[in-house]
């Protein structure tokens, strides 16, 4: 039978001492945890399931974590994207905690937090990254440890982005992209316009796999782990030609990576809606409320793949050139417009 000793204002150490078995003590902050923890292992003891859990009190969940990030986290393509999800996850007053005093009710709890600040999208993240730590962890490390995270639900995500993108927001964005200083901006948004290419797949795009005879680019490394060959419509080869080539054979060696990126896009965006308001005030129209609102640089992709499957009707045809593994994936990414839709119907 279970002792529980109380050690201090909100200290109770519940001890565990029955023959054929090492002594198991633990400390929880109320009466009623420490209770719930002798009557789960007592039952393990009972059933002869019991295993020793010594190991987990002398790791910490951060201790965990960096460990995860240094053996995992390094080998993934998405590396930088991870390490700032675990430099977050090593803030959080729970990296401080054992292996051994985690319980489902902590990431409840960590998930709930979450959701005051961030999308569900990120919060599924995190427990994914999580949840891929125990596994590890119980596998390749032989820790005896509990996937917290398979017992708890996950928030839904919404419907994915249906942002199309107008004629006429096209052309102050373009326009736009010609005013500004940042180098290589309009090439890179008409590439991304002609090819449903990812922000990532074009800034890395490297003069050896551009073969503008052919009209393809090869992209040996994609964000799903693929590599695939994007062909180029004889605008997009215009673009490419027209751009100039540099000494380290990337494509475009101004943005080193896609965070560089985002800052002369955001400026490109302003631009161009300084000088839609700008016209309308002149031309002493009434400006619309959504013109170039909540326009992201992704959603080009998402513009450039709905035209594309105007063009190859064939949806095994279209996901080979935009690179989705399932149709539902490249579902989210279509969306006609139903006024169009109806001009084919007569």
């Amino acid at each position: 039978m279970a002792s529980i000793k109380k050690r201090g204002p909100y200290q109770y150490q519940a001890l565990i001492r029955r023959k054929g078995y090492p002594h198991q003590n633990r400390t929880f902050e109320t009466k009623r945890e420490a209770q719930a923890w002798a009557a789960v292992v007592e039952s393990e003891m009972v059933r002869g399931v019991f295993i020793s859990r010594t190991s987990l009190d002398k790791i910490t969940f951060g201790q965990a974590i960096q460990k995860y990030a240094k053996e995992v986290t390094t080998k993934k393509r998405g590396e930088m994207n991870e390490l700032r999800r675990i430099k977050v996850l090593l803030k959080h007053p729970l990296a401080l905690r054992s292996l051994a005093s985690l319980s489902v009710r902590d990431f409840c709890i960590y998930r709930d937090e979450r959701a005051q600040t961030v999308s569900p999208s990120t919060i599924q993240k995190d427990l994914a990254l999580i949840s891929h730590l125990f596994n590890i962890a119980r596998k390749e490390w032989e820790l005896p440890i509990h996937n917290f995270i398979n017992d708890i639900s996950k928030p839904k995500i919404p419907e994915g982005r249906s942002r199309r993108l107008l004629p006429e927001e096209e052309v102050y964005i373009i326009q736009a992209c010609e005013d500004s200083k940042a180098e290589a901006m309009t090439t890179i948004t008409k590439l991304a316009i002609e090819t449903a290419m990812r922000r990532g797949e074009i800034l890395t795009l490297q003069w050896i796999h551009v073969d503008l005879a052919k009209q393809t680019v090869f992209l040996p490394s994609t964000k799903n782990g693929t590599a695939r060959k994007v062909p180029l419509s004889k605008k997009a080869v215009s673009v490419l030609a027209s751009w100039p080539k540099s000494i380290d054979g990337r494509v475009f060696h101004q943005y080193s990576n896609v965070s560089s990126f985002q800052q002369p896009w955001s400026r490109v965006m302003k631009r161009a809606k300084k000088a839609y308001l700008a016209d309308c005030l002149e031309n002493k129209m009434v400006p619309s409320p959504t013109f170039l609102v909540d326009f992201k640089f992704h959603d080009l992709r998402h513009e450039a793949t709905t035209r594309l499957a105007e063009k190859l009707p064939n949806i095994l045809e279209l996901a080979s050139v935009t690179g989705h593994k399932t149709i539902q994936m490249l579902r989210r990414y279509y969306h006609p417009r139903a006024e169009e839709t109806a001009l084919k119907l007569g």
